[in-house]
């Protein structure tokens, strides 16, 4: 009889901390409000079919793994992937959130973010170069403008599907913190893209006049990393 007195509890708390999103600590997105690291404070699950849509993950039995890096890296995997995490909005927020990506080689992402109105309980929003959906903000890397009533009850949800390496970070952001980070990384990305052109005009200029293909292979290796770089950054 002791040994059950004693389990019970156990059994307990073994419950309560598989319980999935229940474990999780919200997000404080409350005014005043910066940023935060959505990665922290998240859980995944992996859909190797790509058959999962939000009404099987809402109403499924389904375990979520709780995230343990500052980032998402699914590795190269060739699988869908939900995120799912809690806010804590507080009511109608006063100035709008942002929540980014910072990879822009993601194929397709789906933000579902609750909301009181919205018919299903969810709103959808779609982004990345493979959507057949432009998003609404047009930015580097996929990235989505949250709706100003947010039913922090439910959890929001991201559905990451992409051909390339399935690694990101992702961030809520504040209209200031959103704007200063994406100049910020605007000017990084295009002083990194100036060398790369002067690199490219020089060693042109050189093969013109001495005719040496060694110049002419780097040349066109420089073009090629150019290409590569404007692509996987977005600056394209």
């Amino acid at each position: 009889m002791k040994q059950y007195i004693l389990l019970t509890p156990l059994a307990f708390l073994l419950v309560f901390f598989s319980s999935g999103i229940y474990a999780l600590e919200p997000i404080d997105i409350a005014d005043p409000f910066t940023s935060a690291n959505v990665a922290l404070q998240s859980e995944y699950l992996e859909d190797k079919t790509f058959s999962l849509t939000l009404e099987d993950i809402l109403y499924g039995n389904y375990t979520f793994t709780p995230n343990t890096h500052p980032s998402f890296a699914f590795g190269p995997k060739r699988s869908a992937f939900w995120i799912r995490f809690m806010v804590k909005a507080g009511g109608t927020l006063q100035l709008p959130r942002y929540i980014e990506f910072d990879n822009a080689a993601l194929g397709t992402v789906e933000v579902y973010c609750p909301s009181p109105h919205a018919p299903g309980g969810y709103i959808s929003l779609k982004g990345g170069w493979q959507s057949s959906v432009s998003q609404e903000i047009p930015f580097m890397s996929p990235a989505f403008r949250l709706p100003a009533e947010i039913d922090d009850s439910k959890p929001l949800f991201i559905r990451i599907d992409t051909p390339y390496l399935a690694t990101t970070g992702c961030y809520l952001r504040s209209p200031d913190n959103f704007m200063i980070t994406g100049m910020s990384r605007i000017l990084v990305l295009s002083v990194a893209l100036g060398v790369l052109l002067s690199m490219f005009l020089y060693n042109s200029t050189i093969f013109v006049f001495l005719k040496d293909i060694n110049y002419l292979k780097y040349i066109i290796y420089v073009f090629m990393m150019i290409m590569y770089q404007s692509a996987t950054t977005g600056q394209f």
